[in-house]
């Protein structure tokens, strides 16, 4: 059976840690090809995605218990980050670059999410389609 490439690209070394557990059933998965890729440079978020897109491997039972480890490593992850910075408080420098990555975040939704574009051209109510959006957001 012909392996589904996945490419995981990150920016820095603060992705790769928290992508880790991820990174790590990618790379021992049987039915997926997984290729790391680090820019080097700073946060993108249409470049630092899982795509499912094409997950059909044929198997059913087994792409749905790769999404759910997928989900499992990322809750494992995740959820300490949360907890172990939940206090910090933001300075107006940071603020700003998380209104930047909102803003590439709304821009990725709105120019390559196939799920936007299908809600969108399909009929839908626009505010139901748009509604995982962020509420603020700024572009550079």
């Amino acid at each position: 059976m012909k392996k589904i490439k996945i490419v995981t690209v990150v920016g820095t070394r603060p992705e790769i840690i928290r992508l880790s557990s991820v990174i790590k059933k990618l790379n021992e998965s049987k039915i997926f090809e997984h290729i790391l890729i680090h820019t080097g440079q700073n946060y993108d978020y249409e470049l630092n995605q899982i795509f499912f897109d094409d997950l059909n491997t044929g198997n059913w039972n087994a792409d749905f218990n790769f999404t759910k480890d997928v989900g499992k490593a990322f809750l494992a992850a995740y959820v300490p980050l949360c907890e172990k910075n939940q206090a910090n408080s933001w300075t107006d420098a940071e603020r700003e670059v998380q209104l930047i990555k909102r803003g590439k975040y709304a821009e990725f939704n709105l120019v390559y999410d196939r799920g936007t574009h299908f809600g969108l051209q399909s009929g839908h109510d626009p505010s139901a389609v748009l509604m995982s959006l962020p509420p603020v957001a700024k572009w550079p």
